[in-house]
């Protein structure tokens, strides 16, 4: 079980002190584990059916949420990944949402997206995010066509 499994495991515990070394350990990681969001987006794209991994699962995607976007761009924790880390977390993000099974994952993970797209595109870090919206817009599917125009609904006026 990965570290970061163990760690939502913990902060979703119904014991309060479980619950309280588990924050702790959190704002630990957020200091000190500069990959904390690929590992809170691994979880998320774990695919597997279990109940227990279904509320992990939700609960990374909100944290996962808190670190990327934060309170805007300045105090992200995606300015603080490697390049590569950034490319990767962007990537596995877009992979996340065009094949996650779960609609709910799809729709939080667009969030995500749009939020994330809002201040990265502004300095041409993420030209892919464009051709996938006009991919997801031109799909077949209904969810996938959503998808894109959700999208583009939340970051067209960085686009104008």
């Amino acid at each position: 079980m990965s570290v970061v499994l163990q760690l939502l495991q913990t902060l979703a515990s119904a014991e309060k002190s479980v619950r309280e070394k588990g924050e702790a350990e959190y704002e630990r990681m957020k200091k000190d584990e500069k990959d904390l969001p690929l590992g809170l987006l691994e979880v998320v794209m774990n695919q597997q059916d279990q109940e227990d991994l279904a509320s992990a699962r939700m609960l990374a995607l909100v944290l996962l949420r808190r670190l990327v976007v934060g309170n805007g761009d300045q105090d992200s924790a995606y300015r603080s990944l490697s390049e590569s880390s950034q490319i990767l977390l962007k990537n596995n993000l877009l992979a996340c949402l065009s094949n996650h099974p779960d609609s709910r994952v799809r729709e939080r993970i667009c969030d995500i997206v749009g939020e994330l797209s809002g201040y990265v595109l502004e300095q041409n870090e993420w030209p892919e995010i464009v051709s996938f919206c006009a991919s997801c817009v031109s799909s077949t599917s209904e969810e996938v066509i959503e998808t894109g125009i959700k999208l583009l609904g939340t970051f067209v006026c960085v686009l104008i």
